[in-house]
């Protein structure tokens, strides 16, 4: 698999589009500092922190079909242009 980062003010809302539009995406993992055998105080680890809870994965499999990058593209013009319509009401 390759895997297609992105990095989103919104994650969750990004998430439902996709899924509702009958997309994957995935979320990113937790941060090492958060696994019960790296514990470590969050606030030394800020970025990392940041990331995890506004990354997520795109669908990327190799089985991808032309239609379902298409879907993929798609959902996210489409929360890309809803979010600059709010930016600017």
């Amino acid at each position: 698999h390759n895997w297609i980062d992105v990095l989103v003010d919104d994650r969750d809302a990004l998430v439902s589009s996709l899924r509702e539009a009958g997309a994957d995406p995935r979320e990113f993992w937790f941060p090492l500092h958060t696994q019960p055998q790296d514990a470590a105080d969050g606030t030394a680890f800020p970025n990392a922190t940041w990331v995890s809870q506004h990354g997520l994965w795109l669908p990327s499999a190799l089985s991808l079909t032309r239609s379902d990058a298409a879907t993929v593209g798609e959902a996210v013009r489409t929360y890309v242009s809803a979010r600059r319509l709010a930016a600017v009401s």
